[in-house]
Formats: structure tokens, C-alpha cells, sequence
């Protein structure tokens, strides 16, 4: 095949793909447009001045990770004491069953 025609073939490819992408950009605008605008509206009642403000307050991702894994670590020694005071609920239980056996048979 000569090299003109592959060329060509090349190009009605790249024209599509990026008239595929234009026409995806054009959809996308007005629901980024609309996100933009309800973010601006809910930045001045949550105390932020302006985006700016907002992304300046933003926890940096050392500090996300901090929080976070300190959170599961809160979360799995809550899992250890829900799970040990099940454990002595269950102690408690077997004791008093067991003095009433015994408070039975006296």
C-alpha cells in the first residue's frame, strides 16, 4: 500500500477521535459549569471566603493518611473492647447461672 494512502486512512481516524472528543467536551461543559457554580454557592455558608480559602484549609494528603489510619486503628481497638465486654457480659452470665444451680440444689 503507498504511503498516501495509509496517511490518509490515519488522518480520517485522528479527525474522528477528535471530533468523538469535542463532542464529548461540549457535553461535559454545562455539568462543569453547573458543578462550578454549586460549589462557589456552598463555600460562603460552609465559612469559606472564596475557593481559594477553602483549598488553603484542605488537609494536606500526609495529614489525610495520619487521620485516617489513626481512625481505623480507633475503630479496630472500639471492634477489641465491643468484643471483650461481650466476652465478660457472657462471663457474667455463665457465673450467675451456675450460682443458681448451685443455690438450687442446696
Amino acid at each position: 500500500m503507498p504511503l498516501h494512502k495509509s496517511n490518509c486512512w490515519w488522518r480520517v481516524r485522528a479527525k474522528a477521535h477528535v471530533d468523538s472528543l469535542k463532542k464529548r467536551i461540549g457535553q461535559r461543559t454545562p455539568e462543569l459549569e453547573k458543578s462550578e457554580t454549586d460549589l462557589l454557592a456552598a463555600l460562603t455558608p460552609a465559612g469559606f471566603a472564596d475557593e481559594k480559602a477553602f483549598l488553603e484549609a484542605r488537609l494536606t494528603h500526609e495529614a489525610w493518611d495520619s487521620f485516617s489510619s489513626r481512625a481505623k486503628e480507633l475503630d479496630n481497638t472500639g471492634t477489641e473492647l465491643k468484643a471483650k465486654q461481650q466476652e465478660g457480659k457472657l462471663i457474667g452470665i455463665i457465673s450467675h447461672v451456675s450460682a443458681m444451680k448451685e443455690s438450687a440444689f442446696r
